[in-house]
């Protein structure tokens, strides 16, 4: 029970990461649209790979973001287990791309949700002068984009 809850506190500190990324990049779009100030923002949780129990990552929002940033109109949803596509590994199959995972998320959000992304899979992306850098997560803050992915697959290493 104990290896559960270190695991699950791990995986939330991850999260922590990408979710305040995401945050900072939904405040720049709600303030650029801020019309109508009754409407509400929708967060779609989807786990992917291995990643099946979620529930406690929407209190978790609720708790240590949402509420203490005074967001007040938000929903939460959690939505039905998928699969990383075999199109989003990278070109040696050893690591899944991280943007072509996003573009995957984000193709299935509907506009004025946004959907964060949790796998057990290692991702990468280009960065450093490496085409392939191993990474925790992926937000692109400033683009038009409605889905970040964050992967707990580092975090089982010391």
């Amino acid at each position: 029970m104990i290896f559960l809850y270190e695991k699950m506190k791990k995986t939330v500190l991850c999260l922590s990461l990408v979710v305040l990324l995401l945050l900072i990049g939904i405040f720049f779009l709600l303030s650029k649209n801020s019309s109508d100030k009754n409407s509400s923002v929708v967060f779609n949780i989807q786990p992917l790979d291995g990643i099946t129990d979620v529930a406690s990552i929407a209190d978790e929002l609720t708790d240590y973001y949402f509420t203490p940033l005074g967001i007040k109109n938000f929903e939460i949803r959690i939505l039905p287990h998928k699969n990383s596509p075999d199109s989003t590994f990278n070109s040696t199959r050893t690591r899944y791309r991280a943007t072509k995972i996003m573009n995957f998320l984000h193709d299935d959000t509907l506009s004025g949700e946004f959907t964060i992304g949790i796998t057990d899979k290692d991702i990468s992306t280009s960065i450093h002068g490496s085409n392939d850098y191993g990474i925790l997560g992926l937000s692109i803050l400033g683009h038009k984009r409605r889905a970040c992915i964050t992967s707990t697959y580092r975090l089982k290493y010391k």
